[in-house]
């Protein structure tokens, strides 16, 4: 990786405990986990929970996925939950607000779309310091509703991007609409991605931040953060999305499905979480291959379910026992096989595993149906 040096590497995974880990999830994971490993750095395991609105955290999740991140072989260096710091945030959006890089936006959201599609200047652009910072403190402590006022960081209104246009760094969330179950006296400013990743990379000192490249338009809009606040940006790698054949890994997607009676939780065996592969046996040194050997490629991938059986035979097959089924079965009797004990080894391979005795009882045996 680009400027990494043995010892010197921090990086992060930083999942939002919504859900439990998918597949898809793991990519990040496991090259973030990886590339810490290979330079002797730190990882660290971040929950990005600051959406209660959109992206409400479920309680349940931050330990499912602890206990994906322990399953895949991995332990973290420090972990980090961003709703236990909002006052970082309010710290910095003031500094900001302070050295002119920012302003609180009182235009309802279908004005400023308007503004921001002429490539024109919120009104409240060029109100003072004072003014800013005055309407910033009546965000914290509950002045305004939803929607009624944002902060945002100031940009060009003529940037070829419309998203980095004046781009929104901090929101009002009501918290009696929408609570955060980590949060018991609440709290009604929450900052944006933008916002919360670019302050939390920095205070954790975070050297390479590996993520998706649907993240690309993001880490353009974190540098304005990072030049405006004179701190120095980490590299940034963005792979491609991860997708498996016939399998929705689409967090809504599931849910939708699950509130429809269609999957049995989030362990059922027909999904993509690690949850519900690690119920059907999936050996987890081969999720990690199959990351390792997808790498951190801008392209996307889709994972087929063969694929994925041949990279986990590599590791069932020396310690798996051999038994066997009879599908759909019907007895039948043979003649002259009468009674008697079959043996046959557990393992054609590895004799030590002992063998497994086959009864057979008046010639009568099980057949599979047709």
């Amino acid at each position: 990786m680009p400027g990494a040096e043995e010892g010197s590497v921090v990086t992060r995974f930083a999942p939002n405990p919504d859900a439990p880990l998918h597949l898809g999830n793991a990519r990040a994971l496991v090259l973030s986990a990886e590339y810490a490993r290979l330079y002797k750095g730190k990882f660290i395991l971040r929950f990005e929970d600051t959406d209660p609105h959109v992206k409400p955290p479920i309680p349940e999740a931050y330990e499912w996925i602890r206990e994906d991140v322990r399953w895949l072989g991995y332990s973290w260096d420090k972990e980090w939950v961003q709703s236990q710091h909002l006052s970082n945030y309010y710290d910095v959006v003031r500094q900001l607000i302070q050295k002119g890089a920012a302003y609180v936006c009182t235009c309802s959201a279908e004005h400023f779309q308007q503004l921001r599609r002429m490539g024109d200047a919120c009104p409240h652009r060029g109100e003072s310091q004072e003014e800013a910072l005055s309407l910033f403190e009546k965000m914290v402590s509950g002045g305004f509703d939803e929607g009624e006022a944002v902060v945002r960081m100031k940009t060009d209104m003529k940037l070829p991007n419309p998203a980095l246009r004046d781009f929104p760094l901090m929101r009002v969330v009501n918290p009696k609409r929408h609570p955060h179950p980590m949060l018991k006296d609440g709290a009604w400013a929450f900052p944006l991605y933008n916002l919360s990743a670019a302050v939390d990379d920095h205070l954790l000192g975070i050297t390479h931040v590996l993520r998706g490249k649907e993240h690309m338009t993001n880490d353009r809009a974190q540098g304005y953060i990072y030049e405006a606040m004179g701190w120095k940006q980490p590299f940034s790698v963005e792979h491609g999305r991860l997708m498996l054949e016939g399998i929705p890994l689409s967090k809504s997607q599931v849910r939708k499905a699950l509130a429809g009676g269609v999957y049995n939780g989030w362990d059922d065996p027909r999904l993509g979480t690690l949850m519900a592969l690690r119920r059907r046996g999936f050996s987890p040194k081969a999720i990690i291959d199959l990351m390792i050997e997808v790498g951190p490629k801008p392209t996307d991938a889709m994972i087929s379910w063969d694929n994925l059986y041949a990279l986990n035979r590599r590791y069932l097959e020396p310690i798996s026992r051999r038994y066997f089924v009879v599908r759909d079965p019907v007895m039948i009797s043979v003649e002259g096989l009468g009674d008697r004990v079959v043996e046959a080894l557990l393992h054609p391979d590895h004799p030590e595993m002992g063998k497994r005795r086959i009864e057979v009882r008046g010639g009568k045996v099980f057949v599979q149906k047709g």
